[in-house]
């Protein structure tokens, strides 16, 4: 969207790798001492785990599920997880080709320490939010900017506060599936409403294994993405972010 619009609206996006077994902790931590350098702060990623025995209290264990290493400069997000490889880039966005290849070192750091390990799984996830002019004691009507919306029974006359809608579906011809979420969300502005638009583009079945593959499959989502952003705004929208 940024390839379009100067006034891009993502907030993140999210390339992810999923594996079909998980790794050992000591494959996760070469992987992650690969891709750690002076520029990212790590954390531990963890989950709770709790135990119960008859009779005594409940035992809570942390299991370590991976790292996250958050680029000082807060704009890169690498997730390193026992069961996948996460890169996101948050604002400010330069476009696909510079977002590809940040991925794309990852990727191969990655795939050197971790051995060429089967995927169950390549995703593309956007997340955006349009910041709606609202100036105080006017109300705004949000299908004048998106055309992913819902009807509402005309018995409900009040404003509305809030909204959730979701659609699970796909793209038949790439094999694709996509999770598309629209809801009401805090604005970055004063004197706005906001409504975040989540699009969660993704292959689990025939996923490919090569590298020339992969990044064909990824250029794909990113094609059909850009459509499905395109097919969800309005030109009033568009004049907004250009």
């Amino acid at each position: 969207m940024a390839e379009l619009y100067k006034r891009s609206p993502l907030t993140e996006a999210v390339v992810e790798f999923r594996l079909e077994e998980p790794l050992s902790l000591d494959v996760l931590d070469k992987a992650c001492a690969r891709l750690v350098s002076p520029q990212f702060l790590r954390e531990e990623l963890s989950e709770s785990v709790f135990e119960f025995d008859p009779g005594t209290a409940p035992r809570q264990t942390h299991q370590l599920q991976g790292y996250k290493l958050t680029a000082i400069n807060a704009g890169e997000v690498i997730q390193v997880k026992l069961n996948a490889l996460g890169v996101s880039k948050l604002p400010p966005y330069g476009g696909w080709d510079e977002y590809r290849e940040l991925v794309s070192s990852c990727w191969t750091t990655w795939r050197k320490a971790t051995g060429r390990k089967r995927l169950s799984r390549i995703g593309v996830r956007y997340l955006n939010r349009i910041d709606i002019p609202c100036p105080p004691g006017t109300l705004v009507d949000t299908d004048a900017y998106l055309q992913f919306n819902m009807n509402i029974p005309k018995v409900l006359d009040a404003p509305m506060r809030g909204n959730y809608l979701q659609i699970n579906s796909g793209i038949a011809a790439d094999s694709l599936q996509v999770n598309l979420m629209c809801a009401s969300t805090e604005p970055a502005l004063i004197d706005h409403i906001a409504v975040g638009l989540d699009i969660d583009v993704f292959r689990d079945i025939d996923v490919p294994q090569q590298d020339d593959d992969i990044w064909a499959l990824l250029d794909t989502i990113r094609k059909r993405r850009t459509e499905i952003f395109e097919a969800c705004i309005t030109d009033k929208t568009r004049a907004l972010i250009r």
